[in-house]
């Protein structure tokens, strides 16, 4: 049994990770979902969200998995850390932002560790990168810093220092783009020695 050449094509242009709602009813019946799934084609990749056995994902497939699932969500801290190659970490869970008034979501795989943030501050330094077809909504170098300085005692002040030296060295430093994130995060004061060694 071979997938029809509609549905891969559905599959690739979705970036390689579908949900069950878009497959069902259009391109297929549940029966042969389940037959795909049974014989190896289709693999359950989480509730409710498919991929191709064959397909292999490229980049960072458990941050596509999330941009699909919580289509709200911001990749944060250590995890847009990990993005912007600003850190040696690897995190064991995908960092995400969420809206205040949000629930936090709850899932085995991929693993995310949410975090709330008030509107002005959820809202400001998005950056939207396309992965494979499907937008994955990351913040900026800048406005990470930030937020990771503004849990570094969560995270811990080596996690910073070190995304700091990073971005120093391998980045374009965008000083009043900080200042402003640190204005927003209520930081300004504390984290202006570590700035100043920028200048």
């Amino acid at each position: 049994m071979t997938i029809p050449t509609p549905v891969k094509e559905f599959f690739r242009n979705k970036g390689g990770v579908v949900r069950r709602g878009e497959l069902l009813p259009t391109l297929m019946t549940a029966r042969m979902l389940q037959k795909y799934m049974e014989r190896g084609i289709i693999q359950r990749w989480g509730r409710g969200i498919y991929r191709l056995s064959d397909e292999n994902l490229h980049g960072a497939p458990e941050m596509l998995m999330v941009a699909r699932k919580y289509p709200m969500a911001v990749i944060c801290l250590v995890s847009a850390l990990s993005f912007h190659d600003m850190t040696t970490q690897i995190p064991h869970a995908i960092d995400i932002a969420i809206p205040y008034q949000r629930n936090v979501p709850r899932a085995s795989y991929p693993l995310v560790r949410a975090f709330r943030f008030r509107d002005t501050i959820y809202e400001a330094g998005i950056e939207i990168h396309d992965m494979q077809g499907v937008p994955l909504k990351v913040y900026n170098k800048e406005k990470t810093l930030v937020d990771v300085f503004r849990f570094r005692n969560r995270l811990g002040m080596d996690v910073f220092l070190e995304a700091l030296k990073m971005y120093t060295n391998n980045h374009l430093i965008n000083l009043p783009l900080i200042h402003e994130y640190a204005a927003l995060r209520g930081v300004t004061h504390t984290i202006m020695p570590y700035l100043e060694t920028l200048v």
